[in-house]
């Protein structure tokens, strides 16, 4: 199954970095890729996002269900661009783990494709999920800043 993983230790505890995460209404103030977010905050909630491509500036919309709601733990949405399922599925994940000392998270951010087309962009198209690779990487840094430098 193509993905897109990444991981990294942010300097603060989960809890602070699921509020970050769930306060939606402030993304805007940090977050490069999702510029806007919104929606019901559980189990089987829709969501409404709006994101932005950091390497083209183009701007996409999608309405993902979230699969699982599990407070300071873990967040999975899957989202399908063509409302089919088979044709391609996108399952969005954000795994906190609290560290050995609790004072900082082991993040893990990733993304499985699956569908047909999740196969033939793999091979025909890899710069797609290179694009996926550079929002990633900028939203990891976003939240690494965030969480070093709390609203007030």
């Amino acid at each position: 199954m193509p993905s897109v993983y990444s991981s990294l230790r942010l300097p603060a505890p989960p809890q602070q970095i699921w509020d970050i995460l769930t306060d939606f209404e402030h993304y805007s103030e940090w977050n490069p890729v999702i510029q806007s977010i919104s929606g019901e905050q559980c189990t089987n909630g829709r969501l409404h996002l709006q994101m932005k491509n950091p390497r083209t500036s183009k701007v996409r919309k999608s309405d993902p269900i979230i699969k699982n709601w599990s407070p300071v733990c873990h967040l999975h949405w899957r989202a399908r661009p063509f409302d089919l399922p088979g044709l391609f599925t996108e399952y969005h994940h954000f795994i906190l783990q609290p560290s050995a000392d609790g004072m900082s998270t082991d993040f893990e951010h990733f993304e499985l494709f699956s569908g047909i087309f999740a196969y033939l962009i793999k091979y025909f198209r890899k710069i797609k999920y290179s694009d996926r690779e550079d929002a990633f990487n900028a939203m990891n840094d976003a939240l690494k800043k965030r969480a070093g430098h709390p609203r007030k």
